[in-house]
C-alpha cells in the first residue's frame, strides 16, 4: 500500500522512520513514553496535524510488546481523522515483537527487516534519536 506521510515514534521507531524518510516519504516524530495504562504525545517541531486528515499514515515503531504505546498513539491519531493508520516495525515477529498486541483499527501491519538482536536495535535508536535532537535544537535557534 502506499503511504501520504508517517510518524516516527521515538525513541524506538526513529530508526524506522529515517529509512522512510530516506526513501522519500514525509515523516514527522512523536516522542512517546509509556506511563501508566498509556504513553505520553510529545510532538516534535516537524509534527504538522494538518498533513493527516484524510490521508493514509504509517506509523513506525521499533517494536511491539503490550501494545500500549500503540494503542496511545493510535488513540491520539483519531482526533486528526486520518483515512488510514497502518504500522511498520524494525523487527519481524518474535519474542521482541509481539504482532497479537497490535491494537484494532490499524489496517496493516509491516516489517522492516527480519529480527535483529536487542541491543542493536537500541544503538541505533539512540544514534537516530540523538540526530532528532541535534535537528531539534538548531530548529529552536533558527526560531530565536
Amino acid at each position: 500500500p502506499a503511504y501520504d506521510g508517517g510518524i516516527a515514534l521515538a525513541k524506538g521507531g526513529v530508526y524506522t522512520g529515517f529509512m522512510f524518510h530516506l526513501a522519500g516519504l514525509p515523516m514527522m516524530n512523536v516522542e512517546m513514553k509509556r506511563r501508566g495504562l498509556g504513553a505520553t504525545w510529545k510532538p516534535y517541531p516537524d509534527f504538522d496535524d494538518s498533513q493527516l486528515e484524510g490521508k493514509r499514515v504509517l506509523l513506525c515503531e521499533n517494536d511491539v510488546m503490550t501494545g500500549k504505546t500503540l494503542r496511545s498513539a493510535y488513540g491520539r491519531l483519531q482526533q486528526y481523522r486520518p483515512a488510514s493508520v497502518s504500522v511498520c516495525f524494525w523487527a519481524s515477529p518474535s519474542k521482541y515483537c509481539k504482532v497479537e498486541n497490535v491494537p484494532e483499527g490499524i489496517e496493516n501491519v509491516h516489517h522492516l527487516i527480519g529480527e535483529v538482536t536487542v541491543t542493536h536495535q537500541v544503538h541505533t535508536a539512540k544514534t537516530m534519536l540523538a540526530l532528532l535532537d541535534a535537528k531539534y535544537h538548531l530548529l529552536k535557534k533558527e526560531e530565536q
